[in-house]
């Protein structure tokens, strides 16, 4: 049996397909990049593709911005095999090189939906239905897509009309407006990863999946004592490169994280109504990335807060009374709260490619040597514990060696210290 190296993937197939005369083609040999980008805060897969060409495919085929790429790939070892499918858009940073007359270029390549949703237009339309069944009318009614939906129930039949917007606009202002029927702090999402696309609230993901992380366990070590063995029975699971982007951001917690007031003008009755959001009243209402985080800061921190906060910051709606209840105001603050206390703590990883990895799933970061010669925690014990993939890019090159690595933004929510 073959030794299996860190990295190692089999490419099964990238595969061109024209739209109008049916031609298909291949084109693995000419591939020599591959990237797959995807985020929790965008709606749709990115693919780029870097070309070699020395058979004037871009001419011969032709490439026009009306073609379909097919992605299939796994890891070795893995036993299901990952398949992307996408649209050619763009074709770009041709250059020809007049030694061997080949043409390096780049595809640009993204799912269907968002062509779709340029070929739809605007759309403006009323409906008066909890706000996961619009999003899912949209998505089926208008994108046609065929792809897996995974949806969080809402509150309320709130009226809402779609003010003359793209589609994936239109479900950016619904999710802004949606109020979850499951967790207080309603921060959704609407992302689309490999197994289809999600309507998901932040919280019910670090809730439902921090008990699910299986396997997907990285650990880093930036020792110099560690022995070759030891690197090698870790490389399959060793980090890399990590970048610590925010390890707590105070400053960016004191912006409305960590105590704001939404104040709400009712234009029948001309009433302001307030709601409060106070983080030593509502911490057990924020849910962690598992089961042994901590705040980001002490009790006497939040206690000074309280005491010395003059102003907390402000939010300001309308909404009319002679409608049907509107739930959103109630849950602005604590939804701001939240997530400007999620966006405080993220780092980068590079690791060996997985191609189970996607965002909106839960990772595991371990760290060792995390105490220093005082016995203290040291700034990598920060990094340990449970975390959501927010960004994600798969680097696949293809050719006899081949190899893959993927690339992530990790958030969490509180220090497992």
């Amino acid at each position: 049996m073959p030794q299996i190296t860190p990295g190692s993937v089999k490419i099964y197939t990238v595969l061109l397909r024209g739209k109008n005369n049916g031609a298909e083609l291949d084109i693995t040999p000419q591939v020599k990049n591959i990237s797959v980008y995807e985020n929790l805060y965008d709606p749709t897969i990115f693919c780029e593709l870097l070309i070699e060409d020395s058979i004037d495919l871009w001419k011969t085929f032709p490439i026009n911005g009306e073609e379909t790429v097919e992605i299939s790939y796994k890891t070795i070892g893995v036993d299901d095999i990952t398949t992307y499918k996408f649209d050619v858009f763009k074709m770009k940073d041709k250059k020809d090189q007049t030694t061997d007359k080949t043409s390096i270029y780049i595809l640009q390549c993204v799912s269907r939906e968002s062509i779709f949703a340029a070929q739809v237009g605007k759309i403006s339309t009323y409906y008066e239905l909890p706000i996961e069944e619009i999003i899912t009318k949209i998505l089926s009614e208008y994108l046609k897509t065929d792809k897996q939906l995974f949806v969080e129930k809402t509150k309320g039949l709130t009226p809402v009309s779609i003010p003359n917007l793209y589609c994936f606009q239109a479900i950016d202002f619904l999710k802004e407006r949606a109020v979850s029927a499951e967790v207080p702090n309603s921060s959704f999402v609407f992302y689309e990863n490999q197994y289809g696309f999600h309507f998901r609230t932040i919280e019910s993901l670090l809730y439902t999946k921090r008990n699910d992380i299986g396997s997907k366990e990285f650990t880093y070590d930036n020792s110099v004592l560690m022995n070759d063995k030891e690197k090698t029975a870790r490389a399959f699971r060793n980090i890399i490169a990590l970048n610590k982007n925010n390890l707590a951001n105070l400053t960016n917690n004191l912006g409305g994280g960590y105590n704001n007031v939404t104040e709400n003008f009712d234009i029948v009755t001309k009433q302001v109504e307030k709601f409060e959001f106070n983080f030593t009243e509502k911490a057990s209402q924020i849910i962690a990335s598992d089961k042994i985080a901590t705040p980001y800061n002490t009790q006497e921190f939040f206690a000074d807060l309280k005491q010395t906060t003059k102003k907390a910051k402000t939010f300001f709606g309308t909404k009319d009374s002679s409608q049907k209840s509107d739930l959103l105001p109630q849950s602005i603050g604590n939804k701001h709260a939240f997530m400007t206390m999620f966006d405080s703590l993220d780092i980068d990883i590079l690791v060996y490619g997985d191609s189970t990895l996607t965002i909106g799933e839960p990772v595991k970061i371990k760290t060792v040597n995390n105490t220093g010669t005082t016995g203290r925690k040291t700034e990598e014990a920060k990094i340990a514990g449970n975390y959501l993939i927010t960004g994600l890019r798969h680097l696949i090159s293809p050719g006899p060696g081949a190899i893959h690595y993927t690339a992530m933004k990790l958030q969490k929510m509180g220090f497992s210290l």
